[in-house]
C-alpha cells in the first residue's frame, strides 16, 4: 500500500512545483511616505493585490505610538497610454475611527500619489505621494561606548547597543526601528536625508544624541551608527 501511495504523492509535489506563479502585481509590496500636505497619512503601507482588489495594512505616527490602519482599494489597469488609476480607503484606528480617501494614480516609474480627503471637515483635500521601499532603507549596527572608565589595550570599548530609534526627516517622525541583541537593524525608507534620534527609553548618559544620514536611490544604504555612553 505504501509504494502504490508513494508515486501519486511524489507527482503531485512535482506537479506543484511545475505549476505557474502568480505574477507580481503593480501594488503589491511595501511603500513608504514620500511627501503630504494635509492630515495623518500613513508613514508605511504593505499592500497585497489580487487581480483589481486592493488590501493591506500600514502604520500613521501617533504622539507616543504608531497608529494602525486597514487599507482597501482598487486598481484600473493603464488605458490608452496613461497611468494606472487607484482608489484606496485609509481607516486609521486612533480610537475616532477617522478615514481618509486617495485617488491617484501609479506612474510608469513605481510612484504612487494622488489626492486625498480625510473625513470630518478637519482637514482639506491635500496630495499624499508614496514610493516602494522594499529595496532602499538603512542596514548596519548599532554601537555605544564607552563601556568602562578606562579602556585597557586589547579590550573592546565599544558594545553592540539595543534600544529604540526615531527616523526623522525635516524634523518630523517618520519610522521607528529597534535594533537587536548583537546591535544590528534595518529599517525601509524611501532615498533622502534623514536624521536618526535615541528614544526616550534609550539607556545614554548624554541625551539629546542624533545622527544625520543619507539614504541612497538604490539597494539598502550601509550604516553603522555610535553613540557615546559619557563613561568616562
Amino acid at each position: 500500500m505504501l509504494r502504490q501511495l508513494a508515486f501519486p504523492v511524489a507527482a503531485a509535489a512535482l506537479l506543484a512545483c511545475a505549476a505557474p506563479t502568480e505574477p507580481a502585481q503593480p501594488l503589491s509590496g511595501v511603500w513608504v511616505l514620500d511627501s503630504s500636505t494635509a492630515g495623518l497619512p500613513p508613514r508605511q503601507m504593505t499592500l497585497t493585490q489580487r487581480g483589481t482588489s486592493v488590501t493591506g495594512t500600514g502604520t500613521a505616527m501617533g504622539v507616543d505610538v504608531p497608529i494602525p490602519i486597514a487599507v482597501t482599494g482598487t486598481y484600473a489597469p493603464p488605458v490608452g497610454g496613461g497611468p494606472a488609476a487607484v482608489t484606496l480607503q485609509l481607516a486609521i484606528d486612533d480610537g475616532g475611527g477617522v478615514t481618509a480617501d486617495f485617488i491617484g494614480t501609479l506612474s510608469a516609474s513605481g510612484r504612487l500619489e494622488g489626492i486625498v480627503t480625510y473625513a470630518g471637515d478637519a482637514f482639506s483635500p491635500g496630495s499624499l505621494s508614496f514610493v516602494r521601499a522594499s529595496t532602499t532603507g538603512l542596514e548596519g549596527t548599532v554601537t555605544r561606548g564607552p563601556v568602562m572608565p578606562v579602556c585597557l589595550v586589547g579590550v573592546p570599548c565599544d558594545a553592540p547597543f539595543s534600544a529604540g530609534f526615531e527616523v526623522r526627516q525635516s524634523q518630523r517622525p517618520v519610522a521607528r526601528f529597534v535594533s537587536d541583541s548583537a546591535g544590528r537593524y534595518l529599517v525601509l525608507l524611501a532615498p533622502g536625508d534623514y536624521t536618526v534620534v535615541p528614544d526616550s527609553t534609550t539607556p545614554l548618559l548624554i541625551g539629546g544624541q542624533s545622527r544625520a544620514v543619507s539614504v541612497g536611490r538604490v539597494g539598502m544604504t550601509r550604516l553603522d551608527l555610535q553613540f557615546d555612553t559619557g563613561i568616562r
